[in-house]
């Protein structure tokens, strides 16, 4: 990884769909701190987080409509209860895939949470709710959003 920093112009640790691997932030120097090797890659964590409605309409256009071979497209709603049903069926997966790529390879099966900020940036943790209750208890979602707050403060 340090090798690629270093040659790379780009200083990229994380795509946009998947967690945030807070492990990466252990790559990131402390100022004031001099026992650090000089020939290690600076590295810059910053990020942004947009309104979490306006997140899911450009998802929703990007994958539902723009990369969408179907000849007949789902609205919105359709579109949103097809992912919430991915996301679920990939967070109960054997594999336990919820927190990386997916089910069989399907890295979107997230994409479709109205909380996904909190999921990505707590390392995939956050579970999703049962159909039936549509919300998280306290205890399923207060552990998951702190590790979010306390990651998104590590960010330069």
């Amino acid at each position: 990884f340090i090798d690629y920093i270093n040659e790379k112009p780009h200083r990229l640790v994380s795509n946009e769909w998947e967690p945030f691997p807070i492990e990466r932030l252990d790559l990131q120097q402390q100022q004031g701190n001099e026992s650090l090797d000089s020939s290690f890659p600076m590295l810059v964590f910053t990020t942004s987080i947009r309104h979490p409605l306006n997140r899911l309409v450009s998802a929703y256009t990007f994958w539902g409509i723009t990369n969408n071979s179907a000849a007949n497209k789902p609205d919105l709603l359709t579109w949103l209860h097809r992912r919430e049903n991915m996301a679920r069926s990939d967070w109960k997966s054997p594999q336990r895939l919820g927190k990386r790529v997916g089910v069989n390879g399907n890295f979107l099966a997230q994409v479709g949470r109205s909380n996904f900020a909190v999921w990505k940036f707590s390392d995939g943790s956050l579970p999703v709710s049962s159909p039936d209750s549509k919300s998280l208890d306290s205890n399923e979602w207060l552990g998951p959003f702190q590790l979010a707050v306390r990651t998104l403060s590590r960010f330069d």
